[in-house]
């Protein structure tokens, strides 16, 4: 599953999911965005892999926020309401 979303205001951030039983088995995210440090990027994606996504966008926001500042993780263009966003449209075959 994929999506495109374009960030209101921001840069464009593209998904790529696989799910087995509705939780996260593989996240790529792609995008016109930016990261400091660039490795925050795959660090989040591994910290997603196993998370079941369930109907609380609002969940998944604060567990990415949170991971965000634990880690120092810096991005231009996006920020963890968009990365939620697009995993859900990819989710959803939008």
């Amino acid at each position: 599953m994929k999506s495109i979303y374009k960030v209101p205001n921001g840069k464009l951030l593209k998904v790529f999911l696989e799910l087995n039983e509705n939780k996260i088995s593989e996240l790529k995210l792609t995008g016109d965005f930016f990261a400091h440090p660039e490795e925050g990027i795959h660090a989040i994606e591994e910290e997603l892999s196993g998370k079941e996504l369930g109907g609380d966008k609002n969940q998944l926001t604060e567990e990415i926020n949170k991971f965000i500042k634990k880690k120092e993780i810096e991005f231009f263009g996006v920020n963890a309401g968009a990365i939620t966003e697009a995993i859900y449209l990819a989710k959803n075959g939008e």
